[in-house]
């Protein structure tokens, strides 16, 4: 038994050792600002924090009627809250970190959040000012810079929006390149990418690790990193060692610089760029990129390394599957703008702590974000992501306030989340209480590269298709999206399903109208190789007067992940009967892999209507004035595909085989609403391409597919696909009952040797439609069994009117034949060996010659042969794709009107 005094001594010793932790130690607290207050004086009610000022454990709130300055400095918090009628305002450079415990809002854990649930004014700013923000806490969290838009509370009742200015540090305005170098290092082609340049506006501050971003010219919309800024370096010696990078460790005459004292005429340079930098901003986590413009992604022969079948792309020049500078080398006068960004981002694995930025019914001016380590995975894994997450970049009734009516210079990577990466929700809610409608636009986005965590936990969680791009999302049927515009959009490597997806499947009244893209980039995927089973890059489902003008695509799928650059999505509206309507312009889309040569091409290709209802829902689908070549699939299956220039379809993807069947999803084009215009030829071996045109199985019949289809004015030649199988312009193989004009083509049919059977048009099995064919020269069927028209069974169950047809060097004895007997040509047929009628044949100069008869020799005044084909204009291509093209694109261009090859205005934006 203790005696008295050895318990009163314990006594004693407890008693001192909890004063000393309650005096040593701060406990954890609310601090709240009312009024003016300063994030680092003592101006905060912080119950049981001695000190009044917010602590590394607080949690900080402006409450209504707080004015809070955010000076320079790093901070760290449990999390921070604006609530309405605040207004907190960052006056430096500020690193500021949260860890958690989070507060609930909307059902979701956040860490940062301006408004209320009921009550949208709250305000923030950061305004030309360094800021990082950054979740560092366990599991994911939730940036919301408005209330809310999941569950229950979704904020209806309040007609104004928060104020959010996000504006990163502007080191130079937008302004032109003054003089350009490729430095010291500048090999051919072009792999080193570290450049020198001048801006006609010099830059007021710099440091490593900026962002450059051109607007105009080769390098547009491509992102790149500021690695020094020569002409700030003033003398040699440690003073100048870390600012602004390091290049300035030496003087400034050092030749040991990729950019010296002489280098940009005869003077120091401005700016020291990386364009292949796959670096990060600093102070990003561990394994983001935030730059990573020239990263090509692995594909599979024939394309990828070396691949027999790749086209040169802008980040591959010369087509040998390794990056390189050339394509896109910017020059003198290309505009470019130069920044510092905010950074807002989440841990290290965004699986299981990333973070969002959901501006949602804000009102929002952003320019010069970036968005790094984004997850919305709630569940903290892959597989309840779906029922537990978000979007974690989430536009919802958003009014952008920027005084240049844009949201400008967004760069969004590493992301994880299963839903999608970016939901671009409605702009008009007629349950809303503020004003409607907000049409929405956004300029110069760099959306990229799936976070590795995804290939490395959501396979073995049973998800492979998390990481998509962007969704356009509307989550009720009375919501609409009426004119949202994106200019200079760039998306690359995401992780499954699609880049760009406009669909909204469990919404099926819901309306999505004018929404446009200008100047468009989506390419290698997917970015996780053999990660993924969905692909189609960009996705058009619910949808009416949807533009995408200036559209540029390579590099897309994979042996393991085939991928669709186009496609039309099923939903309930296809099977109703509702249209979807949408137009592709100077569009660029080459090495597209969609892992498939099945007839038809209902599973792979460029334009792609969809097999469950497509006879609705392809008429609205149109491509036009494009530049598509070496597909692993088809041109196009249904839709309207229009004065565009096509080369090499249906590449064999076992490059060690050979094309030996004669199979109908082998044609350019299948099942076409309408083809006019178009030049389809074929220069690798690899292409196995058999018909230009087929109207073949597939084809339902619907009230859609009882309307006349119209092929008309498209030169066809080259082919011959080396296989002995039959070849030519159009076949039509046990076709449903259809009227088809086929009108004014050319189908040249010379054959490499070993091919002996050849038709401009063939037709076998059951056809009950009627074919006309009037005004068509087919020529050089030189081969045994080859004939201009080959009709088959066709005259026992169709009905045939042709006629002014004229056939040149066509080896059989009639060119115009019947399986079962010859048929006279038609009375106002031409049947000769004169290739008078055009410039150049042998050099695929069809442009029909001004004195050609030909050109007047239909009844109505106007020609045999051609109308109008080709790419009609390149001026809304981006100018990097340009010298690409094959040079026949810009050489078979055809107006007849004009008596000659004519470049046509092009269409105003």
């Amino acid at each position: 038994m203790l005696s008295v005094l050895e318990t009163y001594r314990k006594w004693l010793v407890a008693l001192t050792v909890v004063v000393f932790l309650t005096v040593g130690m701060t406990l954890a607290s609310v601090c709240t600002c009312t009024g003016t207050c300063n994030l680092t004086t003592a101006t905060w009610t912080c119950p049981g924090d001695g000190d009044g000022i917010p602590d590394a454990d607080d949690d900080v709130i402006c409450a209504s009627g707080c004015n809070l300055t955010i000076p320079a400095g790093t901070y760290t918090n449990n999390y921070f809250r604006v609530l309405p009628l605040g207004t907190a305002t960052v006056t430096g450079t500020v690193i500021w970190n949260f860890d958690g415990p989070t507060f609930t809002f909307c059902g979701r854990d956040h860490y940062f959040a301006i408004g209320d649930e009921d009550d949208d004014r709250g305000t923030f700013v950061s305004s030309g000012k360094d800021l990082r923000i950054s979740w560092t806490g366990a599991g994911s969290a939730a940036m919301s810079l408005a209330p809310s838009g999941n569950g229950s509370c979704t904020d209806t009742t309040s007609t104004n929006y928060t104020s959010v200015t996000m504006r990163g540090v502007e080191r130079a305005p937008l302004s032109g390149v003054l003089n350009y170098s490729r430095g010291a290092t500048a090999p051919t082609p072009d792999t080193n990418m570290v450049d020198c340049l001048d801006g006609q506006t010099a830059p007021t501050t710099g440091a490593v690790g900026d962002t450059i971003v051109f607007t105009t010219g080769k390098s547009q919309d491509f992102w790149y990193e500021v690695t020094c800024y020569p002409d700030q370096c003033t003398g040699a010696g440690t003073a100048n060692a870390g600012f602004p990078g390091t290049c300035c460790a030496a003087a400034d005459t050092s030749t040991a610089n990729e950019c010296t004292s002489t280098t940009c005429g005869n003077g120091p340079c401005d700016y020291q760029i990386t364009r292949n930098s796959t670096g990060s901003t600093p102070g990003s986590v561990a394994s983001s990129a935030s730059w990573s413009s020239m990263v090509v992604a692995t594909q599979n022969a024939p394309f990828g390394a070396a691949g027999a079948a790749l086209h040169a792309t802008p980040i591959d020049s010369d087509a040998n599957g390794v990056a390189n500078g050339e394509g896109t080398l910017p020059a003198v006068g290309d505009k470019f703008v130069v920044f510092k960004p905010v950074l807002i981002q989440g841990g290290t694995n965004p699986i299981t702590n990333g973070t969002t930025a959901w501006r949602l019914t804000s009102g929002s001016d952003w320019k010069y974000v970036e968005l790094n380590k984004i997850g919305g995975n709630f569940s903290e894994n892959c597989d309840a992501a779906l029922q537990d997450g978000e979007a974690p970049l989430w536009d919802m009734g958003t009014r952008i306030t920027s005084p240049e009516g844009a949201t400008e210079f967004v760069n969004a990577h590493n992301f994880a989340a299963r839903q999608s990466t970016f939901e671009n929700s409605y702009t008009n809610d007629p349950d809303d209480a503020k004003p409607n409608n907000e049409p929405r636009t956004y300029r110069h986005w760099y959306i990229h590269d799936v976070d590795a965590t995804v290939g490395t936990t959501c396979p073995g969680q049973g998800v492979t298709t998390a990481a998509r791009g962007m969704v356009f999302g509307i989550d009720s049927a009375a919501r609409t999206h009426d004119g949202i515009r994106f200019e200079g959009l760039h998306i690359a490597r995401w992780g499954s399903k699609g880049g760009i997806e406009l669909t909204d499947v469990d919404q099926g009244s819901a309306t999505r109208r004018d929404i446009r893209f200008y100047d468009t980039l989506v390419h290698d995927y997917p970015g996780i190789s053999g990660y993924g089973t969905e692909c189609n890059a960009i996705v058009i489902g619910d949808s009416s007067q949807t533009l995408f003008d200036g559209l540029s695509m390579w590099n897309l799928g994979q042996n393991a992940t085939g991928c669709n650059a186009i496609a039309s999505a099923d939903g309930v509206e296809h099977e109703t009967g509702s249209i979807v309507t949408f137009r592709v312009d100077n569009a660029f889309i080459v090495n597209v892999d969609s892992n498939t040569l099945s007839a038809p091409f209902s599973a792979g290709g460029v334009l792609l209507g969809s097999t469950t209802g497509y006879q609705y829902t392809t008429r609205g689908m149109t491509l036009s004035n494009s530049y598509i070549a070496n597909i692993i699939g088809g041109a196009a299956w249904g839709g309207n595909l229009l004065y565009s220039f096509v080369k090499n379809i249906a590449i064999d993807d076992d490059p060690t085989g050979t094309c030996t069947t004669d199979n109908n999803g082998r044609s350019a084009i299948q099942s076409p609403v309408s083809a006019i215009g178009n030049v389809i030829t074929r220069s690798v071996p690899l292409s196995c391409m058999t018909f230009g045109i087929a109207v073949t199985i597939g084809s339902a019949p619907s009230a859609f597919t009882d309307r006349t289809r119209k092929i008309i004015s498209n030169v066809m030649f080259g082919m011959d696909d080396d296989s002995g199988s039959k070849f030519g312009g159009l076949a039509m193989r046990n076709s449903p009952t259809t009227d088809i004009d086929f009108y004014n083509n050319i189908v040249d049919l010379r054959a490499a040797a070993g091919n002996t059977v050849s038709s401009g048009i063939l037709l076998e099995g059951t056809y009950g439609g009627k074919l006309t064919a009037f005004y068509n020269i087919f020529a050089n069927a030189t081969e045994g069994n080859s004939f201009g028209i080959d009709f088959g069974t066709f005259a026992t169950s169709g009905t045939l009117d042709e006629g002014y047809n004229r056939f040149i060097n066509i080896n059989a004895a009639d060119p115009v034949f019947v399986h079962t007997v010859d048929r006279n040509m038609a009375a106002s047929d031409r049947d000769s060996d004169l290739q008078d009628i055009f410039n150049d044949p042998w050099s695929n100069g069809y442009l029909q010659k001004c004195d050609s008869p030909d050109k007047t020799r239909n009844p109505w005044g106007g020609p045999v042969g051609p109308l109008r084909f080709g790419i009609n204009s390149f001026n809304h291509f981006h100018p990097a794709v340009l010298p690409l093209m094959d040079a026949d694109a810009f050489k078979l261009r055809y107006n007849w009107t004009s008596c000659g090859a004519v470049q046509q205005d092009a269409i105003p934006r």
